[in-house]
């Protein structure tokens, strides 16, 4: 592509799986197919990453999908938008192995859904609070994430009450094992290979992931600065055009094991590459000495309209950030996610894409197609675990 008004670009990533649309983009050298000189910058935080674009430190980045969201809630200055998702699925909620032990007692299939694994946990939580009203210490990455999000749904579907029972801390992703381990934390949600690596030193138990909670749902999204996509329209074309092709290279099973080596290999994760193996390939050990389970949609890169940024998510992900008071309830969230952009770059691909921007969420049980696009799409189960979610309708 001629013309850019921006060809040499910083990009921010944070070490995990869901990564691998950037990595591959620049290893593969997609990204200089079309006209881009960019570099990759590990962040220490999301945090970081957030504030670093807001100021114009970085060109884009690897963010949380409800991040972008939660400025637009706000007062301030509305400054960050997601043209592109990079991800479905990929996180994991781990309890040290004692705690969950302790549920195990309490219901010997604990294991086998996340809603007994709550709901066993609350029973424990009644049961201590006769004896020890000392509150379990959990983590989330970041407060407006998926992660912090999801862990309130799941401790709540056991009636868990956080404040009371639970307090949620914040821990940076690849520091989560060592909490774990030195005790400091009795349990996490995060994202790929974190939880497996947990798993992998016989630290933490896996009882659920993103998936088995709300399957096939937005987790990472392409953030970039709203300032800078008006200024260079021309150069984030070339980026989203990029990353969909590196999506569409990263998703087929035979490409996972050479996208863990990219990572491992290449510095982007300090992980055992078996372990990186693991979340890529869908198929993770939830316990110690148990086996993995499979699934394929473990973490998706661009199947079922992967990268197209749902505004009918970004509805969810307002309500339930005010919700939990993570962000005040206002705004205008949904234009926090901007599937024109997508659109256009999808359209110069010859790429398939959704022609509006919403649809029913967590409400298929099994595969479906949706035909409101320029071709058929076909598209993965749909579903909440603690059943159907409300009518999507935030401003």
């Amino acid at each position: 592509m001629t013309g850019l008004e921006k060809p040499g670009l910083r990009i921010g990533y944070t070490p995990l799986c869901d990564c691998a649309p950037l990595v591959v983009a620049l290893e593969l050298g997609l990204f200089a197919e079309h006209g881009l000189d960019v570099r990759l910058e590990r962040q220490s935080s999301w945090a970081t990453s957030r504030d670093l674009l807001r100021i114009g430190a970085l060109d884009a980045a690897h963010m949380l999908a409800p991040t972008p969201i939660a400025t637009w809630m706000e007062a301030g200055e509305r400054n960050v938008i997601a043209p592109m998702a990079l991800s479905l699925n990929g996180n994991t909620i781990a309890l040290a192995c004692g705690l969950f032990a302790e549920i195990e007692e309490i219901d010997p299939a604990a294991g086998e859904t996340p809603l007994a694994a709550a709901r066993a946990l609350g029973a424990l939580m009644r049961k201590r609070a006769r004896t020890d009203g000392r509150p379990l210490r959990f983590a989330a990455v970041f407060a407006e994430s998926n992660h912090h999000l999801d862990l309130r749904r799941w401790l709540a579907a056991g009636g868990v009450e956080v404040g009371r029972d639970v307090r949620i801390g914040i821990v940076p992703p690849g520091e989560m094992e060592q909490f774990l381990n030195r005790g400091l934390i009795d349990g996490f949600c995060v994202g790929e290979p974190w939880g497996s690596l947990a798993v992998s030193r016989g630290v933490g138990r896996i009882v659920a992931s993103s998936y088995d909670l709300w399957s096939n749902r937005i987790e990472k999204v392409l953030g970039v600065g709203s300032q800078f996509a008006a200024e260079n329209p021309r150069t984030v074309d070339a980026m989203l055009q990029a990353l969909i092709r590196a999506a569409q290279w990263a998703d087929p099973p035979e490409n996972r094991a050479a996208i863990a080596s990219l990572l491992v290999h290449g510095g982007y994760v300090d992980a055992p590459i078996e372990v990186v193996r693991r979340g890529l390939t869908g198929r993770v050990q939830y316990a110690p000495d148990g086996p993995t389970r499979d699934n394929p949609d473990f973490i998706v890169f661009h199947r079922y309209a992967a990268n197209f940024p749902w505004r009918s998510q970004a509805a969810w992900f307002a309500r339930a950030l005010a919700s939990a008071g993570l962000a005040p309830d206002g705004g205008t969230p949904r234009a926090a996610f901007r599937p024109a952009l997508y659109a256009r770059a999808a359209a110069e691909l010859g790429a398939r894409y959704p022609l509006v921007d919403s649809k029913p969420e967590a409400a298929h049980e099994a595969p479906w197609v949706f035909e409101q696009a320029t071709a058929p799409i076909q598209m993965g189960r749909e579903v909440a675990f603690d059943g159907p979610l409300l009518e999507q309708g935030a401003s």
